[in-house]
């Protein structure tokens, strides 16, 4: 399960901005609504040009990079209010009991950095064109 998002130059969130998924003490439909301490669902609340439309973005941007076969225009993504040609989003996930963290930065039509984890052990790790790996099958 998803169970958080860091965003950092992406779109309207120029400072690092975590959206957290995590349960919190809300009570009612406890039972129903969470599944190892993350909630099932989640509601974005806020004024017109918030940010809401932007967070669920993050989302759905992981998943063309996974699945789509277009080509994907990054520096659509990155924030017009700053100067940094980089934009980057942290994907927290817990799954059959471990955290992988994925990170990845954008440049203006290229990835810069990756790296991928699983409880804290670096399995890939990537800058501009040059990578490692340490996946065990």
């Amino acid at each position: 399960m998803l169970t958080k998002i860091i965003l950092r130059n992406y779109t309207t969130f120029i400072k690092e901005t975590a959206i957290d998924f995590s349960a919190t003490n809300y009570k009612f439909l406890n039972k129903e609504n969470t599944y190892d301490g993350v909630t099932k669902g989640a509601l974005f609340v806020g004024e017109n040009a918030s940010g809401k439309t932007n967070a669920i973005n993050a989302i759905n941007f992981l998943l063309r990079l996974l699945v789509s076969k277009d080509p994907i225009l990054f520096n659509e993504y990155r924030s017009f209010y700053t100067s940094d040609p980089n934009f980057s989003i942290s994907y927290h996930f817990k799954i059959d009991g471990s955290s992988i963290i994925y990170d990845i930065t954008m440049g203006m039509n290229e990835i810069v950095a990756e790296r991928l984890s699983q409880d804290g052990a670096v399995l890939l790790s990537r800058k501009n064109k040059r990578a490692k790996y340490d996946i065990k099958v």
